[in-house]
């Protein structure tokens, strides 16, 4: 996810990003968990996140990850509750369904990393591998 973009919702969500540190516009990793590792998925999932955090922010969570793996969602908190499950389930599910790049419907496909992508972002990922 492109530094503004995380940036954007570390400022709107502080108490959610509690464990994010800016220093100078570089991200300050703590040398005591929990440490924040970021947001490394594709900004076409800003959407999915906007709305999870949204919601997730009026619960008593913390953030500790959010990323991309095998091609779905995984948001990781500090602390569980059924309704923040609830939440995290719902973004996880919508983003199997979304590309990951732009935020038009997608699916999986693999070619040595398995991501999420639709017909153009394929198109166009096979492209720059050749």
């Amino acid at each position: 996810m492109k530094k503004e973009t995380e940036k954007e919702f570390t400022d709107k969500y502080p108490k959610l990003f509690k464990h994010h540190r800016n220093v100078h516009g570089e991200r300050e990793v703590r040398s005591v968990p929990p440490i924040w590792f970021g947001m490394e998925c594709g900004d076409g999932w800003y959407t999915i996140l906007a709305e999870a955090f949204e919601k997730l922010s009026k619960l008593d969570v913390t953030l500790f990850q959010v990323k991309e793996k095998f091609g779905g969602l995984r948001i990781y908190l500090d602390d569980h509750n059924k309704e923040a499950d609830k939440i995290i389930d719902e973004a996880e599910e919508k983003a199997w369904k979304t590309c990951e790049h732009c935020g038009a419907p997608g699916k999986q496909r693999v070619g040595g990393w398995i991501l999420t992508l639709c017909d153009e972002c394929c198109k166009k990922r096979e492209e720059e591998r050749k």
